[in-house]
């Protein structure tokens, strides 16, 4: 059933207007490169729609990287959203992939959790997720496939079906895996989605690479993490999130190797990445006019709009 719906949905798709047209879909949110769409026809589900691969090896590639990452997380002992990888080929030349998954609860989603929730809650959940990034990070001491793993630990990425539960991870759509020191997934796909020109500037600089290296470090993610409050509209909370992570930190028998949160540190942390999502956003609003205005042929990404970051 999700795949032939998928597949009538993606042939009259406008990536420029995904809600238009007979299917009822809506936008429900954005990430860099992909956006998750619901549909009227598959309530209870979420898709996330990632595109760009030029053909159908890219994109078993890719898909085969994501059903890896979810695999070593779930055995790390990381409580995993289930997900479907549906693959469609729409048209020559152009491959695209949805991964679908159940659609939980906002009330228990983490960042309303962070807007809404008592203070408890918001360490609670803290707590469980910093331990979850311990342990990933933990896990790659040793791992004989030449493989390290680690996750992007905003709180959107998690949701929390209740206080005595694991935190359930709901984004592997960028597998954060690094296999004999280089993004297992490639550079490339997050490549394809810029103007050719700066594409070779990205890729000699390595920039996405080194961009996705800070999660790989735990004291990194959990600046990311606790940043991030600044996007989603709860600055008041950082503080506190700053001074309970230092006390959780205090307290692994690892602690000096975990590092030290600062608030300072936190917020130039946030303004550089903010800084760097941005230029990289509008870079590819560039190549969407290019390919709508000069090429005449679509931009297969759909793109969110302004983002008060």
């Amino acid at each position: 059933m999700p795949h032939e719906l998928l597949a009538a949905f993606e042939q009259q798709l406008d990536p420029a207007d995904p809600t238009a047209g007979p299917f009822g879909a809506e936008i429900i949110g954005y990430g860099e490169v992909s956006a998750v769409l619901g549909l009227a026809g598959l309530p209870g589900r979420v898709l996330k729609r990632m595109s760009g691969f030029p053909d159908a090896g890219s994109a078993r590639a890719y898909g085969g990287v994501v059903e890896r990452y979810i695999a070593i997380l779930a055995e790390i002992g990381i409580a995993m959203a289930p997900t479907q990888i549906v693959t469609l080929a729409p048209e020559a030349g152009r491959h695209v992939i949805y991964l679908v998954q159940p659609r939980f609860g906002d009330d228990r989603m983490g960042q309303t959790i962070l807007r809404r929730g008592s203070d408890e809650q918001l360490r609670g959940l803290l707590e469980r997720v910093m331990g979850q990034v311990r342990r990933v990070l933990g896990a790659n001491t040793g791992r004989p496939d030449g493989r390290r793993v680690a996750l992007d630990a905003q709180l959107s990425n998690w949701h929390w079906p209740d206080e005595q539960a694991a935190p359930v991870l709901i984004d592997v759509g960028t597998p954060f895996m690094h296999l004999h020191g280089r993004l297992e997934i490639g550079e490339e796909y997050f490549l394809r989605a810029f103007p050719p020109p700066l594409r070779g500037w990205l890729r000699r600089r390595h920039v996405v690479e080194r961009y996705i290296a800070d999660y790989f470090h735990f004291d990194r993610t959990v600046l990311d993490l606790i940043g991030n409050f600044l996007k989603e509209g709860a600055p008041a909370r950082i503080p506190d999130a700053v001074a309970f992570a230092n006390e959780w930190i205090a307290r692994q028998p690892d602690a000096p190797g975990l590092g030290r949160i600062d608030e300072a540190r936190v917020r130039d942390y946030y303004a550089r990445d903010a800084g760097t999502l941005e230029w990289m956003l509008r870079a590819r609003r560039l190549n969407r006019w290019i390919h709508d205005r000069l090429l005449r042929r679509p931009y297969d990404y759909i793109l969110p709009g302004r983002i008060d970051r």
